[in-house]
């Protein structure tokens, strides 16, 4: 987060929980204002009354911006221990958040996102592969075969980096050279400690980002929001297998469809989750064979993956 830019300051102070103390306003409530302001820097040092009056907000919600508008010093204390740790906050008003959050997701893309690593992999072309935790065999060969096909063809790999399909997703495409970008649901302080992806993240090859504070641990809320960034990230989302209408993979592949989160595309050869053949009947693309993932047009205005990573300046 660049210091010197007041409007990204101002985000910051508006929804950051690194101070106990404050009470941030909530994602609802952060766009509101920014729809009714637009640049959030304008409501730097005006009073309460003053807040009320050109964001229409109620009394109490004024106060409450005012109040946390006014708490800059602690915010730097807590942002200089941040980067002394090697970590980095962002909001919208950074050039590096990814603007394609804040075009799929609307008034639901995170205000603030914590990370470590290279943030211009959040905007790179790139496959987000998810699945259930708990699978056999034949799921996991499947996520090793399509992050690997990724990494070929020169295209990042996503993932939520839970244990399962997520997380062997991400270490396939990590240990074969590839790009990688983890959203997480758990601590990114706890996450950092894996050694192999603390050196793709100093080889410029990988970010884990979160949108919870950065030593928060699991929570099926985080998980929830988690699901919303990891859809939006990517050019397409491969959902391996995904329970019958239960379970997070499922909730974030249906609530991605019916919201149009993102493209989601669902297996359906060996290994297929029970879910598969719902979600495929609610919108996604079936998919039987990997090769069909990378001749899809995962965004309209922007082609085919392998004429996406052409274009692409990060050596992809």
């Amino acid at each position: 987060m660049d210091r010197g830019n007041s409007s990204s300051l101002a985000a910051f102070l508006l929804v950051n929980r690194l101070q106990k103390a404050s009470d941030p306003l909530t994602v609802g409530e952060f766009w509101k204002v920014i729809r009714s302001i637009g640049d959030p820097a304008q409501l730097l040092n005006k009073s309460s009354k003053e807040i009320s009056e050109v964001t229409g907000a109620t009394d109490d919600v004024a106060d409450r911006v005012h109040s946390l508008l006014s708490h800059g010093r602690g915010a730097a204390l807590s942002l200089d221990e941040l980067e002394q740790s090697g970590l980095r906050a962002i909001t919208p008003f950074d050039d590096s958040y990814p603007k394609r959050l804040r075009m799929q997701l609307r008034d639901a893309a995170p205000p603030l996102l914590f990370y470590a690593g290279e943030p211009s992999l959040l905007s790179a072309s790139s496959l987000a592969i998810v699945g259930s935790r708990h699978v056999g065999q034949e799921e996991l060969n499947v996520a090793r075969d399509a992050a690997a096909s990724a990494v070929k063809k020169g295209i990042g790999v996503i993932s939520g980096a839970a244990r399962g399909v997520d997380q062997v997703a991400m270490a396939t495409a990590i240990a074969q050279g590839g790009f990688v970008t983890g959203v997480l649901a758990d601590s990114l302080i706890k996450n950092l400690r894996d050694p192999e992806t603390r050196r793709a993240i100093l080889d410029g090859r990988a970010i884990l980002v979160t949108h919870q504070n950065p030593g928060a641990g699991f929570s099926v809320g985080a998980a929830m929001g988690r699901n919303k960034i990891v859809y939006a990230l990517a050019d397409l989302t491969f959902v391996i297998t995904a329970a019958v209408a239960s379970g997070g993979t499922w909730a974030g592949a249906d609530e991605a469809l019916r919201r149009k989160f993102g493209h989601v595309a669902v297996w359906m050869g060996e290994g297929r989750g029970p879910g598969n053949e719902l979600l495929v009947k609610q919108g996604a693309t079936p998919i039987a064979d990997l090769e069909e993932l990378f001749l899809l047009e995962p965004r309209a205005e922007n082609g085919t993956f392998e004429e996406i990573a052409d274009q692409l300046h990060l050596g992809l």
